[in-house]
């Protein structure tokens, strides 16, 4: 914990020591998990810098830790990694970057109107457009958002239905398989959700969802956290329509 001198909390840093890479030396290693898979730690946003100079001389001048710092996924851009790189220069300390990682990302800018026209080949708009109609021609096909309350609790049951319905359900790796992983994931969007940091997008076939994601959102920013879909109707992906519709909304706000 970093403390500001009048006693506010100003950084949360959480590490373990482990070896690393074989056992090969210890290092102090920044915490995630299977369900966080974000290392940044949380840092006052006034005065980043002050804080994360403040952490690392604490490190530096403690002999019981290990000369060596990693963070695990941790963004190389971004307000942290600004401020981490600022102060890393300032001290003259060596740092270098590891096993990089690129994920899917929606960032229009400005440029809102037209965005998956860009983001995608003429070809490709025009095979989803065929699979919406194939489904179309079954029944009728519709999009909801779950935000609140009163309507997360039945979102998220469709959820944990479809995403057991398919090969993480044969390979006993879905939610509902692991009692403690299910309490903790309703426990998690149901509080968030009463922050309006979760939604339950779901794609509708004739009144029966064949697509759910859940996803996340802190700040400015949203997190496509996980992604369900009725596998027997993969020939239309009923998930890439999904996050489709998604797009669009997110787009929209």
């Amino acid at each position: 914990l970093v403390r500001s001198a009048t006693g506010r909390l100003a950084g949360l840093f959480p590490a373990r020591i482990e070896r690393w890479r074989g056992g090969l030396s210890a290092m102090l290693v920044g915490w995630t998990h299977p369900f966080a898979p974000l290392g940044t730690p949380l840092v006052d946003r006034d005065e980043p810098e002050a804080v994360i100079a403040a952490w690392l001389d604490h490190l530096s001048h403690d002999p019981a830790m290990p000369a060596q710092l990693l963070l695990p996924l941790v963004p190389e851009h971004g307000a942290f990694a600004h401020a981490l790189d600022a102060v890393l220069a300032d001290d003259n300390r060596s740092s270098a970057a590891v096993d990089h990682h690129e994920r899917a990302l929606l960032a229009p800018g400005a440029q809102r109107e037209g965005y998956l026209d860009r983001a995608m080949s003429a070809g490709k708009r025009k095979e989803l457009r065929r699979q919406r109609r194939r489904l179309e021609d079954i029944a009728p096909v519709s999009f909801t958002t779950a935000a609140g309350a009163s309507d997360i609790e039945a979102a998220l049951q469709d959820f944990l239905v479809l995403e057991a319905s398919g090969w993480k359900g044969l390979a006993g790796t879905a939610i509902v398989n692991d009692p403690a992983v299910k309490n903790f994931v309703q426990g998690a969007v149901g509080a968030l959700t009463a922050d309006g940091q979760a939604r339950i997008d779901r794609l509708f076939l004739n009144g029966t969802a064949i697509a759910s994601t859940i996803t996340l959102a802190s700040g400015d920013t949203a997190w496509c956290w996980k992604i369900a879909y009725n596998e027997g109707l993969a020939r239309s992906s009923p998930g890439v329509q999904l996050v489709g519709d998604l797009t669009e909304s997110l787009l929209a706000e």
